[in-house]
């Protein structure tokens, strides 16, 4: 078992909690955690709820959420829809369509009803705002008729939820039982087909968990354990761990497929999915750490292999010393007054039995100068050759070094541990300095140590931020010290100092409040600092690039997002 989907069953369950816990509150608050995800501020007496919808095609789901584990973004299009038609709501309902993978919310608004359709299926997997009407107001996916003839979802249209398959059978339904006795019984393939096909909802997972139940205890019984407690909203919810121990997903009852050893109880649906996703970001964090340390590794390997090539090759040419230092004896032989126009020399090879040998020449050149032109050649050399030997042992050192921290990142599931081995790395010179800038003072313009034109400043919540002073310090803002997953800062379309966040949780996006700070310093750095509405881009460090032979200072950039700020604000 690879993973733990979020399927008809465990929606059934999330939605029953929610019934208890969110309806009747009061709808407070719309963020934006990415793109598609949204979280919803919930009020109710004595306690404020996070409920967190996501549309993402592999994490799609809805569930109760730790406000502090969550991270915004400044609002899109479709947040600030919700925000236009749903804050200062009241959840009037939560439920589940049929058994079907889709959530409904009804948000009550001065007597207005609007629902908020949550659809979970995979990479078709939409949010969508309906009004009383039936109309969509704006969904997290936008889909044309160029799209879906069938079903589009646009503003303005009017709802249709997903066609069900033909002739599929709700499982809660009374007549399901009663199909049970249609089931092939004693051929596990020929009855997860039947399921499959038989009824709506049946995720793999749900049918291969009642396949194994039916072995047990036959079908009927398989049936009544897990939809007898769906219908009577009885769960058991687990968490289902990997064989190392890390979460692979919850569920909302023991799974008879999985080992009773490799399932951790929990009390609640919803907080085993916050702590799963909590945990599927972190892990998704580690991954995203050590891609970018082993690509940085492995491209300081080529860099030193091609190195070594190099120092082996003048190796090679050192063995050629021998014999430019002989051609420069042999030259000597000859008379002082030889002439050297017709460019080549021939003598007789006294290291060689006297055998016939010709000499390229300078006709440019005398005799001599010719000889000890092949004396220098000989002398560079074997200077060159020994200067590659040292080379060649110095630079296989350094590779044996970064092939084992190559192999200890890529086994380590400590992303503290990969951090450590980047700043020895870092320290002996293995590899760029470009994830981790150690002791940074505060710098100014005039400096000449390593922070020369860059500031450093503590934003809200400690966010390490660095400011370009001038041109050299933009620069090397952006070549040294913005690693990949950090966030970069400019004025658009207009002369202001480089900003960079410094992301070392690689988080995908940064708390309105840093975004807000840190756009408010390149304003207030920029020849826009007077004006009273400035529109600062902000992308990660990954998207700017210096192009080939720009002046300091000059990038391109996109996948940019916009923040407007007025820098003659009191906020610091």
């Amino acid at each position: 078992m690879k993973t733990v989907t979020f399927d008809s069953l465990t929606l059934r369950a999330v939605v029953s909690e929610l019934q208890e816990a969110i309806t009747g509150a009061k709808v407070q608050d719309v963020r934006q955690v990415n793109r598609l995800s949204v979280a919803l501020s919930l009020r109710s007496p004595g306690r404020t709820d996070v409920l967190a919808l996501s549309c993402e095609a592999s994490r799609a789901r809805i569930h109760l959420a730790d406000r502090d584990g969550l991270v915004y973004e400044p609002a899109g299009t479709f947040t600030m829809v919700l925000r236009k038609y749903i804050e200062g709501g009241v959840v009037a309902s939560v439920r589940q369509l049929g058994f079907d993978r889709i959530a409904e919310i009804l948000v009550r608004v001065h007597g207005t009803e609007r629902r908020l359709i949550l659809e979970i299926m995979g990479r078709h997997s939409n949010l969508a705002l309906v009004d009383a009407d039936n109309s969509v107001l704006d969904c997290a996916k936008r889909i044309g008729p160029h799209l879906s003839r069938v079903r589009p979802l646009l503003p303005g249209y009017a709802y249709v939820p997903p066609p069900a398959p033909p002739g599929a059978m709700d499982p809660l339904s009374p007549e399901a039982e009663q199909a049970l006795h249609r089931a092939p019984v004693g051929d596990p393939a020929a009855l997860a087909s039947w399921l499959r096909e038989t009824f709506i909802g049946l995720s793999p997972l749900l049918v291969g968990e009642l396949v194994v139940r039916s072995e047990a205890a036959g079908i009927g019984d398989a049936w009544a354990a897990v939809f007898g407690a769906a219908r009577a909203c009885t769960w058991q919810p687990i968490v289902a761990l990997d064989e190392q121990g890390a979460p692979l997903g919850a569920y909302p009852l023991g799974l008879a497929s999985l080992p009773a050893s490799r399932q951790r109880p929990v009390p609640t649906v919803n907080g085993a999915l916050g702590d799963v996703h909590r945990s599927i970001a972190t892990v998704s964090a580690l991954e995203a750490r050590r891609g970018e340390v082993v690509a940085e590794i492995r491209a300081s390997l080529r860099a030193r292999a091609s190195r070594r090539e190099d120092a082996l090759r003048r190796v090679q040419d050192g063995d050629r010393a021998d014999t430019m230092q002989q051609w420069g004896d042999l030259l000597l032989t000859l008379n002082a007054d030889y002439d050297t126009s017709a460019g080549i020399a021939c003598v007789s090879d006294l290291y060689a039995d006297g055998a016939a040998l010709h000499i390229p020449l300078d006709p440019s050149r005398t005799i001599a100068e010719n000889a000890e032109s092949y004396y220098r050649k000989a002398r560079r050399m074997r200077s060159a050759a020994e200067w590659g030997k040292t080379q060649v042992r110095e630079l296989e050192a350094q590779m044996a070094d970064l092939e084992s921290a190559l192999a200890s990142v890529q086994q380590t599931r400590d992303i503290h541990a990969i951090d450590a081995c980047v700043r020895d790395l870092e320290a002996r010179g293995l590899v760029r300095t470009r994830f981790h800038i150690e002791d940074r003072g505060e710098g100014d313009a005039r400096s000449s140590g390593p922070d020369r034109g860059i500031r450093r400043v503590v934003g809200p919540d400690g966010h390490e931020i660095l400011v370009g002073l001038n041109a050299e310090g933009n620069d090397r803002l952006v070549r040294q010290y913005c690693a990949p997953h950090d966030f970069w800062f400019h004025v658009r379309a207009n002369t202001s100092a480089h900003v960079v966040v410094r992301n070392p949780e690689r988080r995908t996006d940064l708390p309105r409040a840093v975004v807000e700070a840190a756009a408010l310093i390149a304003a207030r750095n920029s020849r826009a600092k007077h004006s009273s509405y400035v529109t600062v881009d902000y992308t990660m460090g990954k998207y700017v690039r210096r192009p080939r032979g720009a002046a300091h200072g000059r990038v391109t950039y996109s996948h940019e997002r916009t923040i407007s700020v007025d820098p003659s604000t009191d906020r610091p």
